[in-house]
């Protein structure tokens, strides 16, 4: 059956066949607002309700399993309808603010070797529908969602009309309404998708996964790199930085033996030189069958203190949804029911 789920109005009059706009309209709104069925659109006659169920539906997913935390986070797996999975995670930061942290594939093509998705490989894009299935579903189980991470499974610049179309509903007054503010891309490096938010309207954050800022060793790790090199990628930056005249995100992954030198350390300086960044600090997550350590707190401290003498701006992220496997770079499981 097809889901009105990442439909614009238009699109949904169009579909349904009903002349009056404004029953498109009311359909629209009414989808986002937490209904489960068409029988709760009152305000539609009886007929185009009746219509409506027979031949369409809202929801296409649905959750699988659900795993929390003490910490009051949540890995949600959820069945699509072709028997492939993706998963979310809500986040909770001890206050009334959650975060959910959304895919845009089902596995992902990248191949970055810390990542365990990468194991997946690409089975195949989301939809738009299933992208907002999964804001919507968090929202059900978790109350209210204060902000948006694509930070999932998959490469968001990958899939990216089904991206735009998910969060121009999403940021849209007359559907979610959250806004762009609050919503954050997370990419590997895809330049034209970076070229792409530059210059589009809505003033949503990015975060670009680096990693390492020795062209060597990124690419060891992220292969994207070979297409998108680091010299091309701070290009892009800052034409991304002088159009948006906004501060964005370098996610670092702290791998112990590996990018945590005074090498590596020089060359984040030099690579940072000349943009408005914040350096976001994440501790390896642990992935089975991965030839990687966590660093400890000491080698953690020692390469803050030195990000600090060089006047490195940067963050160290508290570990989140790591008792759920929902931590950066855990999300993977089969493809399929057995």
């Amino acid at each position: 059956m097809t889901t009105l789920l990442g439909l614009s109005p238009e699109e949904i009059q169009e579909l349904i066949q009903v002349k009056e706009k404004f029953r498109s309209k009311q359909i629209y709104h009414a989808i986002y607002s937490g209904i489960e069925s068409f029988d709760a659109i009152t305000d539609l006659p009886l007929s185009l309700r009746q219509s409506l169920a027979e031949n369409f539906c809202i929801f296409t997913s649905k959750v699988d399993t659900s795993l929390d935390d003490e910490g009051g986070n949540c890995k949600l797996r959820i069945e699509l309808s072709d028997g492939l999975f993706t998963e979310c995670v809500i986040l909770s930061d001890g206050t009334e603010r959650k975060t959910i942290c959304i895919s845009s594939q089902v596995g992902c093509k990248m191949g970055c070797a810390f990542c365990r998705t990468a194991d997946m490989g690409f089975k195949r894009n989301l939809t738009a529908g299933e992208i907002l299935e999964q804001y919507l579903i968090g929202s059900k189980i978790a109350g209210k969602l204060s902000n948006i991470v694509f930070m999932g499974m998959g490469e968001p610049f990958d899939n990216i009309d089904n991206l735009k179309k998910a969060i121009t509903i999403l940021n849209d007054k007359n559907a979610i309404g959250l806004g762009a503010r609050r919503m954050t891309i997370s990419t590997c490096g895809i330049i034209p998708g970076i070229q792409a938010l530059a210059q589009s309207k809505l003033e949503i954050r990015l975060a670009v996964s680096l990693n390492s800022a020795i062209e060597e060793k990124r690419r060891q790790i992220m292969p994207i790199t070979q297409r998108y090199p680091l010299s091309d990628l701070k290009s892009a930056l800052k034409a991304f930085q002088q159009d948006k005249n906004k501060r964005f995100t370098f996610e670092y992954v702290l791998i112990k033996d590996f990018n945590m030198g005074d090498e590596d350390i020089k060359a984040l300086r030099h690579f940072t030189s000349g943009l408005s960044v914040l350096v976001n600090l994440i501790p390896w997550n642990t992935v089975e069958g991965k030839p990687f350590q966590t660093p400890d707190r000491k080698d953690i401290n020692v390469f803050c203190s030195k990000l600090d003498k060089l006047g490195i701006n940067y963050t160290l992220r508290k570990r989140k949804g790591f008792g759920v496997s929902g931590a950066c770079g855990q999300l993977a499981y089969k493809a399929k029911k057995n």
